[in-house]
């Protein structure tokens, strides 16, 4: 009994799997966002195409891989779109501005699509061979069963045989239906201006939207040109001013039996911002010593949230050799799966080890999206992962925090670190007023400390990001004579807080603001943060080191604050 019900099993599995492929052809569906626009992604028999709905259809049939290729349907629009009028109106301008910039590298944008589409296959098919697999395992155990034991091996054979007849038969038929339907209309009209592009075969079955995109194509490429001479100047004066920093010794760095990290928030993809922590980190280990900076926090929303983010999500992985991250709103399951895939640390449960003894825990933001990625305000209702509220997330990230004395909490939303700090007023303002009380230690004797509002915190540090604003923190007095440093982190991608279709930020243009992140110096020992210094970098690409400020002494004692900078020059062995 046991052997035929394996035997059953087996079958219903190769019986099913013709069933499970054309399925996973022809019902798979992505949600995601097309540049600025939402849109459901799918696949179609031997080309790939762009439905934008009433503007018609392209299609290219270079596109494709073993005869398949992806169709992208636009979803809808912004509702600013509905003031364009010509195809040289201010309002394309500004759309065409964000193309250009998100489609500097369509190789790397198209990879991250096809992963996405790969990974979604892929689930269907498996989900598909499970369930019909089971069910066609059940037919043939039954019928089976009605002959005598001497006809059991023939008769489960044969109806084995029977099912993955009709399964392939039935997914030919379907295949056949689909590829029929999906069949290039009549007319289609070639595109004049793209026929010295990788899009020349391309055609539109429209003659309104060849000629649109006959006007378009010239202007796109001409912003595209100056935003490629916008990344070119701007990371070359980074690395110019990167380079001055270093040799100056400006860079807040450990001393013995000391760790520096750096901390990251609100990255949001931005390509430039990427590659000048990618140099920053390389330079000072280079001149400083191969360990000065080998940790990475990423405090949320590293990036938008769809699968174009996949380049930029691996890039950020390189940044030091070490990456941890907590989850932001404007992340997404996918942001998850790709910062796990880029070997990145996602800090969801218990305190995880972050080198040299020190911890560090976070929680994911309850209300992580993909939806309306670049346009959707802070203060638009999400799709989130349930009906967890910011509060309730603290709450968990509160029980972490006590039961593992970790380094440093991280949360993406502020709302979310109340119940660990009890600030009565956590908005904007509130923190503002906060941030602005005494910074520095006041007497270390135990239960002598700031009257700083905070309760004894078991995190030496705690950290929040989301408003985009400048770098503050607050060092908070525990009754034990210890410290804690609570920092509100700026956006390390430079992006403006408000997206519009009149101010925006997008992964390939140069920053939309001044870019921030931070250094934070902790003893090994104590697990107490000794110094904590500001990197900016301007729209412009003028990399500036701030101050270092000076928090305890770097043996982890209370307030015994040395004379000597806790920075390094490079000496001159290096």
């Amino acid at each position: 009994m046991l052997l035929r019900l394996l035997a059953c099993l087996v079958g219903g599995a190769i019986a099913a799997f013709p069933v499970a492929v054309i399925f996973g052809l022809t019902e798979t569906e992505v949600k995601d966002d097309f540049g600025i626009v939402p849109a459901t992604l799918s696949l179609k028999p031997g080309y790939s195409s762009l439905d934008t709905g009433l503007l018609g259809t392209i299609y290219d049939s270079d596109f494709t891989q073993y005869g398949v290729g992806m169709n992208v349907k636009l979803d809808g629009l912004p509702a600013n779109l509905s003031k364009i009028h010509s195809v040289d109106s201010p309002e394309l301008k500004r759309v065409r501005r964000a193309y250009a910039g998100m489609f500097q590298d369509p190789d790397e944008i198209r990879a991250g699509y096809s992963n996405a589409m790969a990974d979604a296959v892929t689930s269907t098919v498996l989900r598909t061979e499970l369930e019909a697999g089971l069910v066609l395992a059940l037919v043939a155990f039954v019928i089976s069963s009605l002959h005598g034991a001497a006809s059991t091996r023939r008769t489960l054979a044969a109806t084995i045989g029977v099912l993955f007849i009709i399964s392939s038969g039935y997914s030919v038929h379907r295949y056949l239906e689909w590829k029929s339907v999906n069949e290039l209309p009549e007319p289609t009209y070639p595109v004049e201006v793209l026929a010295d592009t990788p899009l020349k075969n391309a055609v539109v079955d429209s003659r309104t939207t060849a000629a649109l995109i006959d006007g378009v194509v010239p202007l796109a490429r001409a912003q595209l040109d100056r935003e490629e001479q916008a990344n070119q100047e701007f990371l070359a004066n980074a690395d110019e001013t990167i380079g001055q920093a270093v040799s100056a010794g400006q860079i807040a760095s450990p001393g013995e039996g000391e760790t520096a990290v750096l901390l990251l928030s609100d990255m949001h993809s931005n390509a430039d911002m990427i590659k000048v922590y990618r140099q920053l980190v390389a330079e000072v280990n280079d001149s400083y010593g191969e360990g000065t900076l080998q940790v990475a926090l990423f405090d949320g929303d590293q990036a938008y949230g769809g699968a174009a983010d996949k380049s930029a999500v691996d890039n950020m992985a390189k940044i030091a050799a070490r990456s941890y991250a907590v989850v932001g709103n404007h992340d997404s399951h996918l942001t998850i799966q790709q910062m796990r895939d880029a070997g990145m640390t996602v800090l969801s449960g218990p305190a995880v080890d972050i080198g040299n003894g020190l911890s560090a825990v976070g929680v994911i933001d309850p209300n992580l999206t993909k939806q309306g990625a670049l346009f959707v305000a802070d203060n638009v209702q999400r799709p989130g992962t349930g009906d967890m509220t910011e509060k309730e997330a603290g709450e968990i990230l509160k029980q972490r925090v006590d039961s593992s004395d970790p380094t440093i909490a991280m949360a993406h939303e502020p709302e979310a670190l109340e119940p660990l700090l009890q600030i009565p007023d956590m908005t904007k303002d509130g923190m503002t007023n906060w941030f602005a009380g005494d910074q520095r230690l006041a007497d270390p004797d135990a239960g002598d400390h700031p009257d700083d509002g905070v309760p004894d915190l078991e995190a030496s540090a705690v950290a929040y990001g989301h408003w985009h604003r400048e770098f503050h923190y607050r060092v908070v007095g525990n009754s034990d004579g210890t410290w804690s440093v609570v920092m509100e982190l700026g956006t390390a991608g430079g992006v403006s807080p408000v997206q519009s279709l009149s101010h925006f930020s997008t992964p390939q243009t140069i920053p939309g603001k001044r870019a921030s992140a931070a250094i934070m110096v902790v003893n090994n020992d104590s697990g107490l943060v000794t110094a904590v210094q500001e990197l900016s970098t301007d729209r412009d690409g003028d990399f500036q080191a701030g101050e270092t400020h000076h928090i305890g002494s770097f043996d982890g004692q209370p307030y015994d604050v040395p004379e000597q900078a806790n920075t390094r020059a490079p000496s001159s062995s290096d």
